[in-house]
């Protein structure tokens, strides 16, 4: 009977048991069903605009997180659909080998929003594909020159691969981003290079840094425009000697005694990149045993760890500078003996802001910013910051030196009409500063102007905007839009005057900051005028970019 009555109990637990889970799964189903949201697209080979399959997107939170949330593969056609995605803002990532973003040397990545239950709106990501070149480095008698230093250096804007030549002298760049280049040979960033048999007794000769097709005049080199997807060959060339000869100076503080320990570098002028760096001595001596004949520009500054920060400085990469300063140097036969840099601490120079036409009283800059860049070697990019919320604003640790006022942020609704420097408008124009310079009073005037328009054909543009005046482009970011879906585009914000306008079919933004590439653009541009408060109309046509 005992044995029963366990029986029974346990059944009637079972069924309970049953039961509640049968209630329960009622319960659940009555509930709404948990929906997710969606996004999607397509991406295609800037170029061609056709489809690229194979191409590994990977998304992530826009804010919080590194950690990859989902990750799929386009299709054949470049298709891609990421579900499953709760609600928020993404950043997907876009990974494909031989190819990148096409204005920069990263992989793209796009910014989308998702809804509950939504389809956030298709993506249309372009990748430019990358270029690779071959070629080949000799000595002056048609010897292979393995172990050399070979860059690709862009021609318009900063950047460079790097690789050694092999034991046969050649080199290869893969991974290139299209654009226009020049090759050089560094023999002095090499290791284990036999120097070159002198050329008359008693005289040094060295192998020079030597740019494609073999001159050691930067000016001389031939640009090489890569196209996307290239396989470029061929690229041989000779590695020149030429004699060297000694450079020695002295680096002197602002009354002219001499500075110990000073780091003191020296650079071709026009060729950055390739720079010699020696520790003058107790006495301020310093002395660069071998310099190739030329231009040459001689930066020396004083500093240390960050630790030890007494007095005026800047800290740049881990080092502490208190006094810089630089020389431009000629080095020919027999030497220089007797070069002078003189070095000097950083100082503050003000920034003061009027509103014309916006009343009559003058206020510290609320929104909006300037900077200074330096010109001759001498200092870093200078912004304009705040000492204290709404007081004045200062160009904290300038250096004496050459500079040009560059626009930041735009005050909205405003245009930088002028920037005083005591008595002259040095807007567009260079200027030294020094230590005794009057603050920079920069003009503001509302009601700034616009253009809009059309763009003919239906494939990918980018309006592209530009002062006609060289002396002003430097001053804001390249003007800029991309043409939507209907055809029109509209730009505002900008500073009345005279405007070079384009459509491209595709674009490196960079290369626009080169006034000789521009200069070669303008015979297909069309010109608009714009005025103050009034947007411009302008009709354009579809220009291929010319690299």
């Amino acid at each position: 009977m005992e044995f029963r009555r366990l029986v029974a109990g346990f059944q009637m637990k079972v069924c309970s048991t049953v039961f509640a889970i049968g209630l329960l799964a009622m319960s659940l189903s009555r509930l709404p069903a948990q929906v997710s949201g969606a996004a999607g697209g397509r991406v295609i080979d800037s170029v061609t605009h056709l489809g690229i399959g194979g191409v590994t997107v990977e998304v992530r939170a826009a804010e919080g997180s590194d950690e990859t949330v989902y990750r799929a593969t386009t299709g054949s056609g470049g298709e891609f659909r990421l579900s499953n995605l709760g609600a928020g803002k993404y950043t997907a990532r876009f990974q494909r080998t031989g190819f990148g973003d096409p204005q920069s040397d990263d992989d793209v990545e796009r910014t989308f929003a998702v809804s509950a239950a939504a389809e956030a709106p298709p993506m249309l990501v372009e990748l430019t594909p990358r270029s690779t070149l071959r070629g080949r480095l000799l000595d002056g008698d048609g010897r292979p020159m393995p172990g050399i230093r070979v860059q690709l250096i862009r021609l318009r804007y900063l950047g460079a691969y790097g690789t050694d030549t092999d034991a046969e002298g050649r080199f290869v760049f893969e991974g290139v981003r299209p654009t226009a280049y020049t090759i050089v040979a560094r023999p002095a960033d090499s290791h284990d290079v036999p120097t070159p048999p002198p050329a008359r007794a008693g005289e040094p000769v060295f192998w020079a840094a030597t740019y494609y097709p073999g001159s050691t005049d930067p000016s001389q080199a031939v640009p090489i425009v890569i196209p996307a997807g290239a396989g470029l060959e061929g690229f041989e060339f000779r590695l020149a000697a030429s004699p060297a000869f000694r450079v020695r100076g002295t680096v002197v503080d602002e009354s002219g005694a001499p500075v110990a320990r000073a780091r003191v570098a020296l650079e071709a002028d026009g060729a950055p990149g390739n720079e010699s760096v020696v520790m003058a001595g107790k006495d301020g001596r310093f002395e660069f045993p071998a310099v190739l004949p030329g231009w040459w520009r001689c930066a020396a500054e004083t500093g240390g760890p960050p630790s030890d920060s007494s007095g005026p400085s800047v800290v740049l990469a881990g080092w502490v500078t208190r006094l810089r300063g630089s020389a431009a140097v000629q080095v020919s036969y027999p030497g220089v003996d007797n070069l002078e840099i003189r070095v000097s601490p950083p100082f503050d120079i003000g920034l003061t802001a009027e509103r014309q036409g916006a009343g009559s009283a003058s206020r510290a800059l609320e929104a909006g910013s300037l900077y200074l860049n330096a010109l001759d070697g001498v200092g870093e990019m200078v912004g304009a910051t705040a000492q204290a919320p709404g007081g004045q604003r200062r160009f904290e640790r300038v250096f004496a030196g050459r500079y040009k006022v560059s626009m930041g942020d735009a005050e909205p609704g405003y245009y930088l009409a002028a920037a005083m420097l005591g008595e002259r408008d040095v807007l567009g124009q260079e200027f030294e500063l020094t230590a005794g310079s009057p603050e920079i009073r920069a003009v503001f005037r509302p009601m700034p102007g616009g253009v809009n328009g059309t763009v003919d054909g239906s494939g990918p543009a980018t309006v592209v905007l530009l002062p006609r005046d060289e002396a002003l482009r430097g001053l804001d970011a390249v003007s800029r839009t991309e043409r939507p879906a209907n055809g029109r585009f509209e730009i505002d914000g900008l500073r009345p005057g005279d405007y070079f306008a384009w459509a491209f079919d595709r674009l490196d933004v960079e290369a626009l900051g080169d006034a000789a590439f521009v200069r070669t653009l303008v015979a297909r541009a069309a010109t608009v005028r714009v005025n103050r408060g009034e947007t411009a109309s302008l009709a354009l046509s579809v220009t291929p970019w010319p690299e």
